[in-house]
């Protein structure tokens, strides 16, 4: 900021209130576009990122499809943990259409479960049928 106000001599302030603004019509124009369409991703990367701050560590998790490199969501924790995941998997099947997916991420094993349990819900059951639904991965080609 201090760079841009030294070269094209502008008060400070207003370069400030120019990157509120803009910060704002971003996020507003992001969400405006993942909430009204849903896309075919093809491949996620997703990872999570360790940042130390003034009152202690917090974790972030981030999602982005790879052929755009569109943001799809992130989440922040103080903690790197399965509900930092989840928050961040729902971001990214709000968005998904109904394709095969491929999820690429570190190793962590926390992942795998997570993303499972995020694209998957129960097949009712015919009636009289008794017992447990099977689970349905909303991917084609993935039944559990």
């Amino acid at each position: 900021m201090q760079a841009i106000v030294q070269a094209f001599e502008i008060d400070e302030r207003t370069v400030r209130n120019w990157w509120q603004r803009t910060g704002l019509h971003c996020q507003a124009f992001h969400e405006r576009l993942l909430d009204q369409n849903q896309l075919e991703l093809g491949q996620v990367q997703a990872d999570e990122i360790k940042a130390r701050t003034q009152k202690g560590p917090i974790w972030m998790a981030i999602a982005m499809m790879v052929s755009t490199r569109l943001w799809l969501g992130g989440t922040i924790s103080p903690n790197r943990d399965t509900t930092l995941l989840q928050q961040l998997a729902e971001q990214v099947r709000r968005v998904a259409l109904c394709r095969p997916l491929l999820i690429a991420v570190d190793g962590l094993n926390t992942y795998l479960s997570v993303f499972r349990d995020a694209f998957r819900t129960g097949l009712p059951r015919s009636k009289g049928q008794t017992g447990l639904c099977w689970l349905l991965i909303h991917l084609p080609g993935f039944v559990r």
